[in-house]
């Protein structure tokens, strides 16, 4: 009890202390702890800054509070370049904190000389390039920095390992750090860290818990018990017996259970801060920006830098001027290219009531070697038929094959939308096509920053068309625009003819002989008619409902007009269980297509093909919803075969089941069609 009364009253004592010392600051710095950042296992965080003014040789006193008021050990102060400060400081339990700035003649107090800023290898990414083995899996569930943390199978024995693009340089007195978290009712009973060194890429091993994992002849390194169960877990490898001076890769086992890690480094890397607010002493309103600076990014012959500047600390102001190469913006953040070669200087002009400041600071050069920009785009599969004026949904897949997090802008006109991808993330973009015209041809970019990587055109295309082809999972016209191709929602009216000779199609999946038998019968009641066949498409290894699609109206727009159609619904699609909506509207297109050039179009249901019928009854019931719809009249082979005496007529030979039905079946049909042509007035 002594001894915490005792450090109690130092603690009061230095607080005491610092209150009546303490000058008044001539900048005050609010700022925050990321919430991204695992605040109570990070002991050290790290506050950057630009310096409000030009050439201040002076060294600075620094002091940091948090939100109550508890001073906050300063592990070291950098300077980078003439006016960037990096503070790294001891956190306390709070978020929110406030560091008070002097300027002074003496040195610069560097608290710890030896103090080393860590290395992150891993958190929610790996290095593009890095070569990968085992069982990754990123989730989003269970995390202590960032958005993700990586595991392996769901339950049982499971590795991760990565060997690195390029080694890191390690020396005796760093650590390995990382962040596990397992849970009681799946725990494991060994983890296993692995260090991979270069030059002679020797393996070392560090083991908690059992000793269960086999590796050989090679050496393993106790650390001690299993971490605690049901809470994240902080591990520390001393890098003391390692010979080698670089680490190429790392790999993470575990002996059944599950087990998550995250936020794998090089010794402690700091937590991120953000300022909020920066003030300067005895003035009403102050002027200051942050910068991010990506690495250099090359785009076909443009190398350039994205910058993001942010105003939004500024102290007491109403409006906000950015200048930038000749650019004015007057929000209080933008983020813009900004090439190498470029002038570089950001002024920042802020105002309030007649009063104005302005902050300036040329933004510094990166040297790194200039990357191309790699940045996948792709559609992802969609269904092709619409009806008319209904609005449709275009998924565009968009992945980021660079090593920084950019941002990527999918657009169109009335529709644009900025997504932050990180290194290897892959996002889906939802489009909405909610307005169009019969024949327009639709345009989706994606850029970084204005610089367009790619285009992807939505024809609305014509019915009528003849140059559509089958791409993988696409209908594309021949200058490879995707189609969206709307179905009339019109209800034509069937032109009556009464004739004796007819041009009629059959089309679609009909018994063999039906063309045959159809003129025969017609000739029995005085008709002559000829008859025209639309078989089978080859569907090889593409979509079965494209390919019928495109089957169907290659053939219909090749010939001249006739008098009647007979549609048979082909069954492969139906067999393939297309989704109702989707075979609906595929129906529904190619109707549209027939009504143009044939008064008479009749659609059959599909036959209940046994042993299965009730297979195609979902199907069944949609084109008799279509053909009142349509005001078509509607040939119901469904129920003219329902009857389970009729199964044997889809029987060819014994014991085995034809999808249509046999010569018998075919003319009982084919006199309910000529029927349908009777009730017309047509015969």
């Amino acid at each position: 009890m002594n001894t915490i009364k005792k450090v109690l009253f130092a603690y009061i004592f230095i607080f005491v202390s610092f209150l009546f010392s303490q000058e008044p600051a001539k900048y005050t710095i609010d700022f925050v702890i990321d919430p991204l950042e695992p605040l109570g296992y990070v002991d050290i965080a790290t506050l950057k800054f630009i310096y409000p003014y030009n050439n201040k040789e002076s060294t600075l006193d620094v002091s940091i509070k948090d939100a109550k008021g508890l001073l906050c050990k300063i592990e070291k102060i950098n300077k980078i370049g003439k006016r960037e400060i990096e503070i790294f400081f001891v956190p306390t339990t709070s978020r929110t904190y406030t560091a008070y700035i002097n300027e002074k003649e003496s040195t610069t107090v560097q608290l710890d000389e030896s103090f080393n800023k860590g290395v992150m290898l891993i958190d929610d990414f790996i290095p593009i390039k890095s070569n990968k083995a085992g069982h990754w899996q990123w989730d989003n569930s269970y995390k202590i920095s960032g958005s993700l943390s990586f595991t392996g199978k769901k339950e049982g024995t499971s590795f991760n390992r990565i060997t690195f693009p390029s080694s890191n340089k390690i020396e005796k007195n760093d650590k390995l750090v990382c962040y596990t978290c397992f849970l009681e009712e799946k725990h494991p009973k060994e983890i296993l860290v692995e260090l991979i060194t270069t030059p002679r890429g020797k393996s070392y091993f560090f083991s908690w818990g059992e000793d269960l994992i086999n590796i050989g002849k090679q050496k393993k390194y106790n650390m001690g018990n299993l971490p605690e169960k049901n809470r994240w877990t902080k591990l520390e490898i001393p890098l003391t017996d390692i010979n080698e001076k670089t680490l190429l890769g790392i790999a993470f086992y575990n002996f059944e259970g599950k087990i998550w890690w995250d936020r794998v480094s090089i010794n402690d890397v700091p937590m991120e801060t953000r300022i909020v607010k920066l003030k300067e002493a005895d003035k009403k309103i102050k002027a200051y920006f942050d910068y991010n600076l990506s690495s250099p990014l090359r785009y076909s012959n443009n190398t350039f830098e994205i910058i993001k500047i942010d105003a939004t600390a500024s102290y007491g102001v109403e409006s906000f001027n950015i200048s930038l190469n000749g650019q004015n913006y007057k929000e209080n953040s933008v983020e813009v290219p900004i090439r190498q070669n470029s002038n570089r200087k950001v002024t920042l002009t802020v105002e309030k009531e007649g009063l104005t400041d302005t902050m300036e600071y040329i933004i510094p050069k990166k040297r790194a070697v200039p990357k191309n920009i790699n940045i996948v785009t792709k559609v992802l599969p969609y269904h092709p038929f619409i009806k008319e004026g209904q609005p449709f949904t275009i998924v565009l897949s968009v992945r980021n094959l660079n090593d920084e997090t950019l941002p990527v802008r999918v657009s169109k006109e009335g529709f644009e939308k900025t997504v932050y991808l990180m290194p290897e993330e892959l996002k889906h973009i939802y489009i909405d096509f909610l307005e169009y015209t019969q024949g327009e041809t639709i345009k989706v970019e994606t850029d970084v920053c204005g610089f367009k990587l790619s285009e992807k055109l939505f024809h609305i295309g014509s019915v009528m068309s003849n140059n559509l082809t089958l791409d993988g999972p696409f209908i594309k016209d021949k200058d490879s625009n995707f189609i969206i191709i709307p179905s009339s929602v019109k209800k034509e009216k069937a032109g009556l003819i009464n004739k004796d000779f007819y041009n009629i199609t059959v089309a679609g999946a009909y018994p063999k002989g039906t063309p045959e038998m159809l003129k025969s019968l017609l000739e029995v009641k005085g008709i002559g008619a000829d008859i025209h066949q639309i078989g089978k498409p080859q569907y090889g290894r593409n979509h079965r409902l494209f390919s019928e699609y495109l089957h169907i109206i290659t053939e219909l727009n090749s010939n001249n007009k006739g008098d009647i159609l007979l549609f048979f619904p082909y069954i492969e699609s139906m067999k393939s269980k297309t989704p109702i909506l989707e075979w609906e509207t595929y129906i529904e297109t190619i109707i549209s297509v027939a009504q143009k050039q044939f008064p008479i179009v009749v659609v059959a249901t599909p036959f209940p093909s046994p042993p299965f019928p009730e297979l195609y009854q979902p199907y069944m019931n949609t084109i008799q919803e279509i053909s009142i719809r349509k005001g078509i009249p509607i040939l119901d082979v469904y129920k003219i075969f329902s009857d389970s005496n009729h199964r044997k007529l889809f029987m060819p030979t014994e014991g085995l089941y034809s999808n249509l039905p046999n010569k018998e079946g075919s003319h009982l049909f084919i006199s309910e069609f000529i029927n349908i042509l009777l009730n017309l007035g047509m015969l």
